[in-house]
């Protein structure tokens, strides 16, 4: 029995040493909001921006697409949107352009609009923040209308 206590112990004892490793290169990455707003972010508060659900057609109107963020890394590039479409699935990248050294972040990109051939109500994006080695997020989820 006494050899049971302390090769139990010994194996405890090797655990707290080994078996709890450093994240460092953990992704803590994550997304607090992603909505499309026809209002320009530039200046503003995001909370009283309009969220838009109802998306036209490119021919009829252009959107800003607005990310809120954590990146406590500092290491984000870019935010990767996942959509269904006719059965397949596609990304579209949406580029950061320059690093950013903050941890909490708002962006948008401009002129975003979708080409819509047929009406698709409660169409499910999920959204990735992405690193320069290509780790993920995890996702944020959110739907809008595409309207025809």
């Amino acid at each position: 029995m006494k050899k049971f206590n302390k090769c139990l112990a010994v194996l405890f004892i090797a655990l707290s040493f080994f078996g709890c490793k450093s994240n460092d290169d953990e992704f803590d990455a994550s997304i607090n909001e992603v909505f499309y707003t026809d209002v320009d972010p530039e200046g503003m508060d995001i909370s009283v921006l309009e969220r838009i659900v109802d998306i036209l057609d490119k021919s009829v109107n252009r959107y800003y697409l607005v990310l809120d963020c954590r990146q406590p890394n500092k290491g984000v590039v870019k935010m990767i949107m996942q959509y269904d479409s006719n059965g397949t699935v596609k990304e579209d990248e949406y580029l950061f352009g320059r690093t950013f050294n903050d941890v909490n972040l708002v962006i948008w990109w401009n002129d975003v609009y979708w080409n819509i051939t047929t009406a698709e109500p409660n169409k499910e994006l999920k959204c990735y923040l992405e690193d320069e080695s290509g780790r993920r997020s995890s996702p944020y989820t959110f739907r809008i209308n595409l309207v025809d």
